[in-house]
């Protein structure tokens, strides 16, 4: 069979199947190249220009600097006597960013812990959520964000 034969044999089984044969087939391509080393540059770029660009006047630049992304991907199914009857997934990419200003001997951070929690004080807090589409400069914006909040309450 000729290259030609096969590959219209392929996509003719493709309409066959319908949009889930396509979606998959789109799906698989996606997920094929790995974005884990872009989105690793983009944090390490953050955590350097926090490290170096991050003053206020009359401040001291931060000594130390930790960021962390984690990603989760969780499935739902529901199902009753053997059949299915629901299913969902859900993603999340969820950012951290620890800010220390001071001194290893003496800083800002105390006996406070950081974490993912939520805060009901007044006032803008940057989002502990992620962009989820793998755009290192999208991921850069919400990490400095993030980074600049943490920077102002250390002060």
């Amino acid at each position: 069979m000729s290259r030609r034969m096969l590959f219209v044999s392929v996509l003719s089984t493709l309409f066959v199947l319908g949009g889930a044969g396509t979606t998959t087939a789109r799906k698989a391509k996606k997920s094929s190249f790995d974005q884990r080393p872009r989105m690793l540059k983009a944090l390490v770029a953050e955590i350097d220009r926090s490290r170096q660009r991050l003053k206020m006047d009359g401040f001291e630049l931060p000594y130390f600097s930790a960021m962390e992304i984690k990603d989760a991907e969780i499935q739902h199914i529901s199902s009753r006597y053997g059949a299915l009857y629901k299913s969902s997934s859900d993603r999340s990419r969820r950012l951290r960013v620890e800010l220390r200003v001071g001194s290893y001997e003496f800083d800002n951070i105390g006996t406070k812990k950081s974490d993912y929690g939520f805060s009901f004080s007044p006032g803008f807090r940057a989002s502990s959520f992620g962009p989820i589409d793998d755009d290192p400069t999208a991921l850069r914006n919400s990490l400095w964000l993030k980074a600049d909040h943490a920077y102002k309450g250390a002060l």
